[in-house]
């Protein structure tokens, strides 16, 4: 993952950019630093990278409230907690936001699941593919299990219901195409999701197109793989565009 991924990602898992997060995390230990042991205010400073003593006292000041000598004269003075974050890996999951692109969907419908698969079978053996070229969602409206497949320009849709998929933004997570593996990754990214001070979760309330981006799956590994991977797409929207 590269330093400009990570940032991303940590800001919109954690909520707040890394270098705020950093900065926070030192005046918090500078201030354990003040209170619990006899160094020297500006020895602390320069242990946390503040070679200027009063850039290190405004700065404290303003995360704490209070100057850095007067917590060393009232050590039991109220300060900002601000622990430190552990960043676990998902076991065999790969999480991350993209974005779908407009495209035009033929659906199973109203028809079978096993009539469709025969003809995106016949049509994918034919192609070659880039993946992701299917999906499969629940459609919300009528309660039915739905098989998606992205049409090229000008291509036959073999009957099938067809719709202009909105595209948009959707937080991602990849796991085994287990179902304990899969309702375990759903419930990780809905954590995620929930927990993000930049993107909430697509619904009907936040999202015009939200019957037409509903939360989908696609088998992200050849078909003839033995262990195959399965990703979870969950539509996102962005907070700041719902307060403009």
């Amino acid at each position: 993952m590269s330093d400009i991924d990570f940032q991303k990602l940590f800001s919109f898992v954690i909520g707040i950019p890394v270098i705020e997060y950093m900065r926070n995390r030192r005046m918090y230990e500078a201030a354990n630093l003040i209170v619990s042991t006899s160094a020297a205010i500006g020895d602390i400073a320069a242990k946390y990278t503040y070679y200027n003593l009063s850039s290190f006292s405004r700065a404290f000041t303003n995360f704490h409230g209070i100057s850095p000598v007067t917590l060393r004269k009232t050590p039991s003075s109220n300060i900002n907690v601000f622990p430190k974050i552990r960043l676990e890996r998902f076991d065999e999951m790969d999480f991350k936001i993209i974005e779908l692109p407009k495209v035009k969907m033929a659906r199973s419908g109203k028809k079978s699941l096993k009539s469709f698969e025969n003809w995106w079978s016949e049509r994918f053996n034919k192609k070659d593919h880039l993946f992701p070229k299917d999906f499969m969602w629940n459609n919300e409206i009528t309660k039915k299990l739905e098989w998606l497949y992205i049409l090229d320009d000008h291509e036959d849709s073999g009957g099938f219901e067809t719709f202009d998929f909105p595209g948009g933004l959707y937080a991602t997570i990849t796991c085994d195409d287990t179902s304990k593996a899969k309702s375990k990754a759903y419930q990780e990214l809905l954590d995620k999701i929930s927990h993000s001070h930049e993107y909430e979760k697509s619904t009907i309330d936040n999202d015009d197109f939200y019957h037409l981006k509903y939360p989908m799956g696609h088998v992200s590994t050849p078909v003839h793989f033995k262990n195959h991977q399965f990703t979870i797409f969950v539509p996102i929207v962005s907070k700041k565009k719902i307060f403009n």
